[in-house]
C-alpha cells in the first residue's frame, strides 16, 4: 500500500462533498477576510471566549481585539491556516489553524466555525488533517482547550482523547481556573484509518 500522506496528494484533502478548503496567508489577504471573520466572531459573541480562554498566555491582554485576531492568525511564521467554505456557495464557514512546531515535528490544531458552519466542521477537520500532513513538517498532532468540546470534535473525527487536566487553565477575564482537555492523532495512526476514507483519499480509483 503506497504512502498517501505526501505533499503531492495534498490538494486531494483540500475538497469533501460538503466542504472546500483553501490556504489563508498574508500573500492572499490585504486585511479584507481577516477584518470579515474577526467581526463573524464578535456577531457570534465568541472572541472573548476564544482568545481568552483558549489562548489565556499568549492573547489574553489583548482583549480578543482585531490585532490580536491577526497576531494570532497571519503574523506567526509558523502558522499554517486553512479557511472552511461551503463547496456549494462558497460561504465562509470559519478557520482552522496549525501552530507548528517543526524541530520537534509536531503541530497544535486549532479550529473556529460559525453557527452555520458547525454543521460541516467534521468534515472540515478530517481533510485538514489529512492536508497538515501531506504539507507539514510533522508526525503529532495535538489539540488543547478548556471546553470538553475539543474532545467531542476531535473523537468523532477519530483522533484519540488525552484525557483531562483540572484546574489548568487561569479565564483572563474571570479569574476562574478551567480544565484543560486534549486530543491527539499520529501521521502513522491517521494513514492508517481516515486518510484512506474513500470520501475523500487520493486512493479512491486506483
Amino acid at each position: 500500500m503506497p504512502n498517501i500522506l505526501i505533499p503531492e496528494n495534498a490538494d486531494c484533502f483540500v475538497q469533501g462533498p460538503h466542504v472546500a478548503l483553501w490556504r489563508w496567508q498574508r500573500s492572499n489577504d490585504q486585511g479584507e477576510l481577516a477584518y470579515h471573520l474577526w467581526q463573524t466572531m464578535r456577531a457570534e459573541d465568541v472572541h472573548l471566549r476564544y482568545f481568552h480562554e483558549e489562548f489565556v498566555g499568549a492573547h489574553g491582554h489583548l482583549r480578543g481585539d482585531l490585532a490580536c485576531f491577526i497576531t494570532h492568525y497571519l503574523l506567526p511564521p509558523d502558522r499554517a491556516n486553512l479557511i472552511i467554505t461551503a463547496k456549494d456557495s462558497g460561504i465562509i464557514y470559519g478557520v482552522i489553524d496549525f501552530h507548528v512546531f517543526a524541530s520537534q515535528r509536531y503541530a497544535m490544531f486549532g479550529v473556529w466555525t460559525t453557527k452555520a458552519g458547525r454543521k460541516h466542521a467534521q468534515e472540515a477537520g478530517k481533510l485538514a488533517t489529512s492536508w497538515a500532513f501531506c504539507v507539514l513538517p510533522v508526525d503529532t498532532l495535538f489539540g488543547f482547550s478548556p471546553h470538553k468540546y475539543v474532545q467531542e470534535y476531535g473523537i468523532r473525527g477519530g483522533w484519540t482523547s488525552l484525557g483531562h487536566i483540572p484546574r489548568f487553565f487561569v479565564d483572563a477575564t474571570s479569574g476562574e481556573k478551567k480544565p484543560m482537555y486534549g486530543v491527539t492523532v499520529t501521521r502513522e495512526d491517521w494513514e492508517l484509518t481516515h486518510a484512506k476514507d474513500e470520501t475523500f483519499s487520493p486512493m479512491k480509483g486506483m
